[in-house]
C-alpha cells in the first residue's frame, strides 16, 4: 500500500527527513530478517529515537489507518521482522540507551535497540552480567530477544529471556503508553510481562525493557567430550542431567555441522568425530571443580573418544566462536535449512531414533544444541522435501503446542491450526465488531488486524 503525502510529510516534521527511510533501495535491506526466503518491504521506515517519538508514530498510522511493524536488528532466522503488507516499520536502531543502572535492585532499564552483548559489556567490571545470550547476541537487540522470547547456549541454567525481563513500557496500537511489572522481581496479580514477553509485537511495540542482572560466576570451565556417534553423545547428555549436574550451558553438534564450523571459522573441533559435546559449567570454584571431574568420567564411561577443558579465556571464546557460528556455517554447504523442525526434547528408544530418522533425508545435516527442555534442530532440506513436512505433522499433532524460542513468525503462520485447537484459535483471532484487532500494531501475525 502506497502511503499517503499527509503521512509522510507527518513522519517527517516529527523525525526530520533523516529519521524516514523512503527510498526503494533504503527500504530494500528492511524487506526481510536473517531467513530471506520470507520477504515484505514497507512503505517507509522511522527511526525514532524515543518513546514519545514512538507514540506519535503509531498515533499517525492509526488515523491513516496504515499497518506498523517493530523492527530490531532483524538478526531473526523465522520470517519475523517484514512488513508483507507494506505499511510503516518501526526501526528500534536508534533507541539504544541504557537508561538506568540500579545495581542495588540487580536490574537495568535499556531501550530496545540495545545490543544484548553491550549491556554485559557496561556491568562486567563491576561483576555483573545479563544471562540471555542468543547466537547473534553480538548484534541482535535486546527488544528484538524480547519480542521472541529468545533463548541462547546458557538458558539450560539460566532460564530464556521472559525468566530475566522484569518489567516493560510500550506503546500499544491506540498509541497509548502502558507500562508492566517494574524492579521487584515477583509481584501480585497476573504476570502481565511474561504475557508481553514473546509476543513478536501483537501487543505493542516495546519502548523500554527492565531487565535483571546477575552476579559473574566465581569460577567458569568449558569442556569439550568427541564422541562416535550422536547416540553416544546424546546418552552422555541425559547420564550428566541424571546425576544432578545443571551445567550453565550443554551443546551438541553432529558430524557435518562440525565440518562446517571448522571450514568456516578454522579448526575448533575434532575431525573425525560423529557429535561433540560443549559443556560449560560456572558457579563457586570447588563446586565446578568437582562437576568437572565427575561430568569428565561421565562422558568417559559413555565412550567419549577425548574430554578437552579450555585452558584459559581464548580457548574457551574460540569453543563458543564455532558453536555460535554454526548457522551461518551451514551457509557453506547448502542454500536453504529448516530451522527448529523439534523444538521440544524427544525421548526415543533405539527402534523409534530410527524410525524417525529414516524419514529425514539421507543427506540432512543436523545440529542440536542439547537444553534441557528445549531441544533445536537446524536440518538440511531442499524445498520438495515430504519427509520433513511429515516430521513435522507427527510433531505437531500429539495434542501439545511447541513453538520454540524463534517463535510463529512467517515460517510457521501456516501451522498454527494444527498447533492449537480450534478454540484457541478463535481466540487469538477474535476481532471487534467492525473487523479490528483493539491492540494489534501488527497486521500480518496469526491474528488478522487489518489496522494498527
Amino acid at each position: 500500500m502506497a502511503l499517503s503525502a499527509s503521512v509522510v510529510a507527518g513522519l517527517q516534521r516529527l523525525l526530520g527527513p533523516a529519521g524516514v527511510v523512503l527510498t526503494p533501495e533504503g527500504r530494500l535491506t528492511y524487506e526481510s530478517d536473517m531467513l530471506t526466503l520470507y520477504k515484505g518491504m514497507p512503505d517507509a521506515v522511522v527511526l525514532p529515537t524515543s518513546t514519545e517519538e514512538v507514540q506519535a508514530v503509531v498515533r499517525i498510522c492509526r488515523e491513516a489507518r496504515v499497518p506498523v511493524v517493530p523492527r530490531g536488528s532483524g538478526t531473526g532466522l523465522i520470517g519475523g521482522a517484514t512488513a508483507p503488507q507494506g505499511g510503516v516499520m518501526v526501526s528500534m536502531t536508534r533507541m539504544t540507551r541504557i537508561l538506568e543502572l540500579d545495581l542495588a535492585n540487580r536490574c537495568a532499564t535499556v531501550q530496545p535497540g540495545l545490543i544484548n552483548l553491550w549491556l554485559t559489556n557496561a556491568v562486567r567490571d563491576r561483576g555483573w552480567f545479563f544471562a540471555p545470550d542468543p547466537s547473534s547476541q553480538m548484534v541482535s537487540s535486546i527488544g528484538g530477544n524480547v519480542a521472541t522470547n529468545a533463548g541462547g547456549p546458557h538458558c539450560l541454567k539460566y532460564g530464556i529471556t521472559t525468566n530475566h525481563v522484569l518489567g516493560l513500557e510500550m506503546v500499544i496500537g491506540t498509541g497509548e503508553v502502558v507500562s508492566v511489572g517494574g524492579k521487584a522481581a515477583d509481584r501480585p496479580g497476573y504476570d502481565l510481562t511474561g504475557t508481553m514477553v514473546g509476543n513478536e509485537g501483537t501487543f505493542g511495540l516495546v519502548t523500554a525493557i527492565t531487565v535483571r542482572l546477575l552476579h559473574l560466576p566465581e569460577a567458569v570451565k568449558t569442556a569439550l567430550a568427541s564422541f562416535a556417534s550422536l547416540v553416544e553423545a546424546s546418552e552422555a547428555v541425559s547420564a550428566i542431567i541424571a546425576a544432578g549436574i545443571i551445567p550453565a550451558a550443554l551443546e551438541m553438534l553432529d558430524d557435518a555441522m562440525i565440518g562446517a564450523v571448522n571450514a568456516a571459522v578454522g579448526k575448533v573441533y575434532p575431525d573425525g568425530a560423529g557429535a561433540v559435546l560443549l559443556i560449560e559449567l560456572d558457579g563457586p570454584r570447588a563446586e565446578v571443580e568437582a562437576q568437572a571431574e565427575r561430568v569428565a568420567a561421565i562422558c568417559r564411561e559413555r565412550q567419549a573418544l577425548m574430554v578437552t577443558v579450555a585452558r584459559d579465556e581464548t580457548e574457551r571464546a574460540l569453543l563458543w566462536k564455532g558453536r555460535k557460528e554454526a548457522a551461518g556455517a551451514v551457509g557453506r554447504i547448502t542454500a536453504a535449512y529448516l530451522l527448529n523442525v523439534a523444538p521440544d526434547p524427544v525421548v526415543m528408544d533405539d527402534h523409534e531414533h530410527r524410525t524417525v530418522s529414516d524419514q529425514v533425508p539421507a543427506d540432512a545435516v543436523i545440529a542440536r544444541p542439547i537444553w534441557v527442555v528445549h531441544t533445536r534442530g537446524l536440518l538440511r532440506v531442499t524445498p520438495q522435501s515430504k519427509q520433513t513436512a511429515r516430521v513435522n505433522d507427527e510433531i505437531a499433532t500429539d495434542g501439545q503446542c511447541r513453538l520454540g524460542e524463534h517463535r510463529v513468525q512467517g515460517a510457521r503462520r501456516c501451522d498454527l491450526d494444527v498447533a492449537l485447537d480450534g478454540h484457541v484459535s478463535a481466540v487469538q483471532r477474535a476481532e471487534t465488531g467492525d473487523g479490528e484487532i483493539a491492540v494489534s500494531p501488527r497486521c500480518d501475525r496469526a491474528a488478522r488486524a487489518r489496522f494498527v
